[in-house]
């Protein structure tokens, strides 16, 4: 789309009391489309700097994303989707989960180059949150490094002087940060890492009024700011080339882990069917088996019943092998008394129990007959019918030990303390990723008591 300047409406659809409100989502839609032009006409990468940025921009409505609230528009630049997968686990790690829960936006995790519009002005320029830990904490260590600061210098350098940076409520113009030491450098840093400021920014402030008085030449002058931004991105950022924290080999450990665990769970679920394997290579081998199974092969070992000797009782017939016997070969008699039998009366409520049929009546004639009546805790079915065995739970005690993957602990501190879970990750920084029921989470190894059976 081709930018082709701001509106009234355009700083407008961003007033207060339009935030909250969905009303106005296609006026937001519309300035977020002039801003993705811009961006496209302002975007210029010189060789080698950067060459897998992506393209992104905040929601225009209120979502969780922006706490239901769209107080500013963002269309920015970052790393790409393949980059941001490897330091998934770092920036979790390095956020508590109520942080990730109230601030889950994706611009809030790397450093950007960006565009952001609100009612009042337009802000151009280079901008990192204070929960992109890991490009922060890059970018100090370049700054306590000799040939690392030199070279993010001679890009500081070439920058114009009417960036400004901002940390907090300070506005440093461009004479004043360009005479910054090293130690300078990383002090602003730091206020940003402990939380002092949400933001750092090095950029270019646009008044409304000046804004909607450009043409479209000064929007053009705008793209020399935006080619030395884009180098001093590449060299403060995380990346591979620019490693300063030796998250690779951390990464290439965590990667190990995680396969180790896969083969485990594979091994596990595969394990029933192995067995199952082997027990039918048993019945096929019939010569290759151990000794005689008590309970599956003694009915194939046994020989015929003998026959009963003198003075032996023959043994009743099972009732399968007792020949059956039709009604109608019956003596006629025995037929006559069976009918009787059918229709005879069943005894009454009284001849069954007291004289007034009451339940106490049947209970007393029941005691002084010497009947025995079913107790409380009896089954139903009477005193020698088999209960159902109860499966009993397993009981987890605490243990002293070495937490690997697959023990079962119980966490000590978090939303999640005094719960157990099964360790199925370990890092190398002393952290677990331990499975709470279905729900994982990160935690420290020092905050885990290891369980056994009781």
């Amino acid at each position: 789309m081709k930018f082709e300047g701001f509106t009234e409406a355009d700083f407008d659809a961003y007033a207060e009391n339009k935030w909250r409100s969905n009303r106005f989502n296609l006026e937001r839609m519309r300035t977020r489309e002039k801003l993705v032009g811009l961006q496209e006409q302002l975007q210029s990468t010189p060789d080698g700097a950067c060459p897998s940025l992506e393209s992104g921009w905040s929601h225009d409505h209120p979502t969780v994303f922006n706490n239901k609230q769209v107080s500013s528009q963002w269309c920015y630049r970052l790393r790409d989707e393949e980059s941001r997968k490897l330091l998934t686990g770092s920036l979790s790690r390095s956020s508590s989960m109520k942080d990730q829960v109230e601030d889950p936006a994706l611009h809030h995790l790397h450093a950007l180059l960006g565009l952001e519009i609100n009612q009042t002005e337009l802000r151009m320029g280079l901008s990192v949150h204070q929960n992109a830990s890991v490009d922060l904490e890059n970018w100090k260590k370049a700054c306590g490094d000799e040939k690392g600061f030199s070279a993010l210098k001679s890009i500081i350098e070439e920058l114009p002087d009417s960036l400004e940076i901002a940390v907090g409520d300070e506005r440093f113009d461009g004479p004043t940060w360009k005479a910054w030491t090293a130690e300078d450098w990383a002090n602003k840093i730091a206020q940003v890492q402990d939380g002092k400021s949400p933001w750092i920014h090095m950029a270019r402030w646009i008044s409304r009024e000046e804004a909607l008085s450009w043409e479209s030449s000064e929007w053009e002058k705008l793209r020399d700011s935006m080619t030395p931004l884009t180098s001093l991105l590449h060299q403060l950022q995380w990346s591979e080339e620019h490693d300063r924290l030796d998250l690779q080999s951390a990464l290439a450990e965590e990667k190990a882990a995680r396969q180790a665990a896969k083969e485990a769970a594979e091994l596990a679920k595969n394990a029933p069917a192995e067995k199952a394997v082997k027990a039918d290579d048993k019945e096929e081998n019939p010569g290759q088996r151990g000794p005689v199974s008590v309970l599956g092969d003694w009915r194939k070992t046994r020989g015929p019943r003998p026959s009963p000797g003198e003075g032996e009782k023959p043994q009743k017939p099972s009732r399968g092998d007792r020949p059956r016997e039709n009604r109608r070969d019956r003596p006629q008699e025995n037929r006559r008394d069976e009918g009787s039998r059918r229709h005879h009366k069943k005894p009454t409520r009284e001849g069954r129990g007291g004289p007034n049929g009451k339940r106490g009546d049947r209970q007393d004639s029941r005691r002084h007959s010497g009947g025995k009546s079913r107790g409380r805790d009896e089954p139903r079915g009477g005193r020698n019918s088999k209960r159902q065995p109860r499966r009993e739970e397993k009981k987890w005690v605490e243990a002293t030990g070495v937490v690997s993957v697959g023990s079962r602990v119980r966490l000590k501190e978090g939303l999640l303390a005094g719960r157990d879970g099964e360790v199925v990750e370990l890092s190398s920084k002393g952290e677990a990723k331990v499975l709470v029921g279905q729900f994982p989470t990160r935690v420290s190894v020092k905050t885990l008591t290891l369980l056994q059976e009781g």
